[in-house]
């Protein structure tokens, strides 16, 4: 099976803040009572040749995730932020599957803005 290509992951490296919103609006809309966020030591980092060697700050990636975080704050009513520490761990565990995976599908259309900045973090 696999995933289909106009799927992707929810993540400010490789999402652009139109994917990440939709992603959030959608799956509220078919009632998805968990959706995490995980963020890498590397989540703001440049893909670069030699990222040992190399390390430049992804002010691209941060801005999309700032972004996407300010549109959950104005969205108090309807998204509530939980920590691991907060999280009833057996209500998770009962609701984990019950859906179809949590898939949304995004218009590619959406995705125009992580081409753009994926060009930018490239070449500029």
């Amino acid at each position: 099976a696999g995933i289909k290509s106009d799927y992707r992951f929810f993540a400010p490296e490789g999402s652009s803040s139109l994917e990440m919103i939709t992603a959030l609006d959608r799956l509220y809309n078919i009632n998805m009572e968990y959706v995490v966020i995980v963020l890498h030591s590397f989540s703001f980092a440049k893909n670069t040749k030699d990222t040992t060697k190399n390390i430049k700050f992804n002010s691209i990636a941060f801005k999309r995730f700032v972004k996407t975080l300010d549109f959950i704050s104005r969205q108090k009513d309807k998204y509530r932020v939980t920590t691991f520490s907060e999280l009833n761990i057996e209500k998770a565990r009962a609701t984990a599957g019950s859906k179809s995976g949590g898939f949304v599908s995004i218009p590619v259309a959406y995705s125009i803005g992580r081409y753009i900045g994926q060009f930018q973090q490239k070449f500029l």
